[in-house]
């Protein structure tokens, strides 16, 4: 029995040796596993023991500096990938609330800043059509712009903007705040006519009536949407008109009726997703 067992293990050392120290034995002449001595088999076992231990301990060490360089390699090409996104990437929907100075208190929704509506005047046949969102703390023109244009009128004009209707805190004539937010938690906007409610899986920013110029004056302007809770600026409730905000209504004919109303005041609601 015991011979069987030294033959079984002599086959096994010898392929582990052939693997283990085929580095060594080009340097170093090979040496017998005397299996006749068992204290020299088993001097030799021990050795055998000692190098594949040592290497074993090697590769170990080589696998942990192996990991460390992945794990920092693996960090380094995160931050590589976070500042290429940062860079490259947009996230965010902008959009005007007309008739606030602030934004919605909702969760990824913030104030970019806070202003005056204004616009072309309601009388004025040229000039812009749409309402701007004026900042409280406007930039002068360069020094060295052309002047004398400002006497001569072949310049477009921006005024301020009033509300022309009497609703909640607000009156005729009052001046327009508004606020240019951003949602950082969509990609798009949309200001929906006729409607106070948003499609399913788009959130509502605000909702109100909608506006625009009077039809009967010179002046065209676009559709917007004044928030439902309007607020006025503070320390000015005087008309000098401008850019005016009236509510506008259906007119039945080609807008099919019903569904519509005629002349009823038509409402509005900012979305995004």
């Amino acid at each position: 029995m015991m011979c069987y067992r030294l033959i079984f293990v002599y086959f096994l050392l010898t392929n582990l040796v052939c693997f283990i120290l085929a580095g060594d034995l080009g340097s170093k002449k090979q040496e017998r596993i005397l299996i006749s001595d068992s204290d020299a088999m088993n001097a030799q076992l021990i050795t055998l023991e000692r190098k594949l231990n040592a290497k074993i301990s090697s590769i170990e060490a080589e696998n942990a500096q192996l990991k460390v360089k992945l794990v920092a390699s693996e960090q380094n090409i995160g931050i590589i990938t976070k500042t290429i996104h940062n860079q490259f990437s947009y996230k965010g929907t902008s959009y005007t609330r007309w008739g606030r100075n602030d934004c919605p208190n909702k969760n990824g929704t913030q104030l970019v800043y806070a202003g005056i509506a204004g616009g072309g005047s309601y009388g004025e046949t040229g000039g812009g059509t749409n309402y701007l969102c004026l900042p409280h703390d406007p930039d002068q023109s360069p020094a060295d712009f052309p002047h004398g244009l400002e006497g001569s009128g072949y310049v477009a004009r921006v005024w301020g903007a009033e509300y022309q209707y009497s609703f909640g805190q607000v009156k005729v004539d009052d001046d327009v705040p508004c606020a240019v937010c951003l949602d950082t938690t969509t990609e798009t906007s949309v200001m929906i006519p006729a409607k106070t409610s948003c499609p399913s899986l788009w959130k509502r920013q605000y909702n109100g009536f909608l506006c625009a110029n009077w039809h009967g004056h010179s002046g065209a302007s676009e559709y917007a949407c004044i928030d439902y809770d309007g607020e006025y600026i503070e320390g000015k409730r005087e008309n000098q008109d401008g850019k005016l905000f009236y509510p506008v209504v259906s007119e039945c004919g080609s807008l099919p009726c019903p569904p519509y109303v005629n002349a009823k005041y038509m409402v509005c609601v900012v979305c995004s997703k």
